[in-house]
């Protein structure tokens, strides 16, 4: 037994309110399991199932605590495969079922080949008890007893959990059992309807439309304990998924809370102090039910966009990491990034625009010094023309200087090495886009000349040798050079280079070099190189304006990217991995999960542009954990922080901005992949949005009685998706909107 059995009873007489501004009930109930020290093996495996139901949807580590449990339950089996009551006590049917569902979670949970395997002998151990403790098509508590409802459903639930379908034996033989025997059931109906429902899930059993309304109406009108409350509602979510009865019957759940510090947890008893085992079993289902709803905890909380944005230096500009001196080519990445998740006039952007202003014409007398072009002149010079800050006269003397640093051959470079093909490129497409003709002198020139050395990559030119040669061809040089020369020379002259790229690809991804050599003392050898996010995602989008697809590919690989934590510091990286989600539209910049996050944590404001009824008024101060102030506003800009902003339809195009991934015009939302209809005046939009100051969730609807509803349920704090479509329709003709008459469809 552990040694928190007394912290654990001091902290159940601290009752205070069910839901508080900040907290999250899924974490502090998989806190309060992970202190607890069950006494019984059903309370054990029931800690066990929570906890493996919970691991990705808390904010902590809680695998250590899943395998221990595991390997404490393991070394309580009996030499004949089963689990008794208490630890060391015979083994019966129904302890010996809980545990092997137990066990079975926990191997889906942690998937680590070890852990598994020594699980796996367990559990089969486990199985083979039940099966073999059959007494005819049923079972009862111990092998060759009456058979009774309470073992047999366990039992089913245990050989569901193990892979045994409806049809196989002995399910097939039990079910027809189950139904005759709970009519002589001695456990409580709500305990015998929430494990019936258990077993027929676990089976592939279809649960009847009668018995999902049975547990309806025990939630809805009945009278029921804590524990019965929280095995139902878990029944209800096992059945309907994220419906909104089934969210009622969340927020109801919650409602029996109580909560101490940082512990959730829920007590069937009345008693003060409650004793530590009155809060396993009902904190345990209440855990399996939240978890189905909570969304999976990231790694990284925020979006990528406000992690860019925080890697700007005080001076406006971007370095290439984090509290590096600021530079145009890091800047000008950070910037064509960020104006795909904020507003041009956002207070990063602004600053970063003027911190390019300033630099311009550093870079500007930097090239004139040293008659070279230079990639900090070159970026530079293309956030200018992004961002609109030139005039005629400026691009003029820009031409002017770039033309006035070419080499004797009409070509860019090293004075010492010749022409070089990656100035070459930077100068060409700076002329191009400056508004200088394809088919002028000097860019036909420089085509010529590019193609001309080279019938793949291209890298360091030797143009002053006795035999010109060029080595080292990189991607970074390659790509420079097809992304000046896309749209002047035809694909068939470049199909050759883009054939060169595409044998570079290596471990998902494109390298500076797929393999260069490194010299050491006497010796050199090969080097394999590592993929790159910036040149994978410059390759992708070259290659895809070609005909080449590998998003999919690149999606997966910059997911995988972001999830190490490293990314966030590279200005570069990051930039390229918001350019790809969000210009390719593969990916929101925010989702419901991420303002339902905020939301739990009592971190948003409530503005609306219309009056806000009293009935809403008191549905949002109940989900937000306190009294709600409701802001009137006017204009997006008037939103500050993270935010709920209630619009109505009319209103919504002038407000629905901040998520470049969906467009909404009357009538429908499109996004990247599909797009779905519907009517203002019967559907209620759910879409998250990225302001500069924070995450925001729009909601737009025109009927504020059903949107008092729907929140009312809970939904703002179990958001999933993208975005979300509700809909609602009086089909009862009564003149009001009931919870099952408004239907949810979650978008991604």
């Amino acid at each position: 037994m552990r040694k928190m059995a007394l912290v654990i009873t001091v902290v159940l007489i601290l009752l205070v309110s069910p839901f508080a501004a900040g907290f999250s009930v899924t974490g502090g109930s998989a806190r309060f399991l992970m202190t607890a020290s069950p006494g019984t093996v059903k309370d054990l495996s029931l800690e066990l199932m929570a906890l493996a139901s919970a691991k990705d949807k808390v904010s902590f580590n809680a695998t250590p605590e899943i395998v221990n449990l595991s390997y404490r339950l393991v070394s309580l089996q009996n030499p004949d495969g089963g689990w008794g009551y208490f630890p060391g006590s015979v083994s019966s049917v129904p302890d010996t079922s809980y545990a092997v569902v137990a066990l079975q979670m926990a191997i889906k949970a942690v998937n680590d080949p070890k852990f598994d395997f020594k699980l796996y002998r367990a559990v089969r151990k486990g199985v083979e008890y039940i099966k073999s403790s059959r007494s005819g098509n049923a079972w009862g508590y111990v092998p060759d007893s009456i058979p009774m409802y309470y073992p047999t459903v366990t039992a089913l639930w245990a050989l569901g959990e193990s892979g045994y379908g409806p049809t196989s034996s002995p399910v097939s033989s039990a079910l027809p059992e189950l139904e005759r025997l709970e009519k002589t059931e001695h456990i409580p109906a709500p305990e015998g309807l929430a494990l019936k429902v258990f077993a027929l899930k676990a089976v592939g059993y279809p649960v009847s439309n009668s018995t999902v309304d049975k547990v309806r109406a025990y939630l809805f009108n009945g009278t029921l304990n804590v524990e019965e409350r929280a095995m139902l509602t878990y029944a209800l979510v096992l059945c309907e998924g994220t419906t909104f009865d089934a969210l009622r019957a969340v927020s109801l759940l919650e409602n029996s809370m109580r909560k101490a510090g940082d512990y959730a947890f829920w007590v069937y008893t009345t008693d003060v102090p409650p004793a530590t085992f009155d809060a396993v079993a009902p904190t345990s289902y209440a855990l399996l039910a939240l978890s189905s709803f909570s969304p999976s905890v990231k790694l990284s909380p925020k979006a990528p966009c406000t992690y860019l944005s925080e890697l700007q230096n005080p001076d406006g500009g971007w370095g290439f990491r984090k509290g590096e001196a600021s530079n145009a080519e890091a800047t000008y990445y950070a910037l064509t990034a960020l104006r795909l998740c904020y507003p041009l006039n956002s207070s990063f952007i602004k600053r970063g625009i003027e911190w390019i202003e300033s630099d311009y014409p550093v870079e500007y007398r930097t090239v004139e010094s040293n008659e070279r072009i230079s990639p900090g002149y070159f970026y530079a010079l293309e956030s200018m023309l992004k961002f609109g800050l030139m005039n005629r006269s400026a691009k003029e003397r820009a031409i002017t200087l770039i033309e006035s640093v070419r080499l004797k051959s009409g070509l860019w470079g090293s004075r010492g090495l010749g022409p070089e093909p990656f100035d070459t490129a930077l100068a060409v497409r700076a002329l191009l886009d400056l508004g200088v003709s394809p088919s002028s002198p000097v860019i036909r020139n420089a085509t010529s000349w590019l193609l001309s050395i080279s019938s793949g990559g291209w890298g360091i030119y030797y143009g002053r040798a006795k035999y010109p040669y060029m080595v080292d061809e990189n991607v970074l040089t390659t790509l420079t050079v097809l992304e000046a020369l896309k749209g002047v020379v035809n694909s068939s002259s470049l199909r050759p280079h883009l054939e060169w790229l595409l044998n570079q690809r290596i471990d998902g991804g494109w390298p500076y070099m797929r393999n260069y050599t490194v010299a050491s003392g006497n010796l050199t050898y090969t080097v394999r190189g590592t993929p790159r996010l910036d040149l994978t995602v410059r390759a992708t989008l070259l290659l895809r304006s070609f005909g080449y697809n590998y998003v999919n590919d690149t999606l997966s690989f910059v997911l995988a990217s972001l999830k190490n934590g490293t990314v966030y510091t590279n200005t570069l990286y990051l930039a390229s991995a918001v350019e790809f989600l969000l210009l390719l539209r593969e990916k929101p910049p925010v989702t419901l999960a991420d303002v339902s996050d905020l939301i739990r944590k009592g971190m948003s404001k409530v503005y609306s542009v219309e009056n806000v009824s009293p009935g809403l008024r008191k549905a949002l101060s109940k989900a937000l954990g306190g009294s709600v102030s409701v802001i009137r506003i006017a204009r997006p800009s008037q939103v500050s922080g993270p935010s709920i902003v209630i619009v109505p339809f009319k209103d919504a195009d002038a407000f629905v901005r901040g998520n470049p991934y969906f467009n909404l015009s009357p009538g429908r939302l499109s996004w990247a992949s599909s797009s779905l209809s519907f009517n203002a005046s019967d559907s209620i939009l759910m879409i998250p949005g990225l302001l500069p100051r924070g995450p925001v969730l729009f909601v737009v609807c025109d009927n504020q009685g059903v949107l008092s509803e729907v929140i009312s349920t809970g939904y703002l704090r179990y958001m999933q998706g993208y975005a979300a479509l509700i809909t609602f329709s009086d089909r009862n003709h009564d003149g009001k909107i009931e919870l099952g008459e408004i239907s949810l469809k979650s978008i991604g």
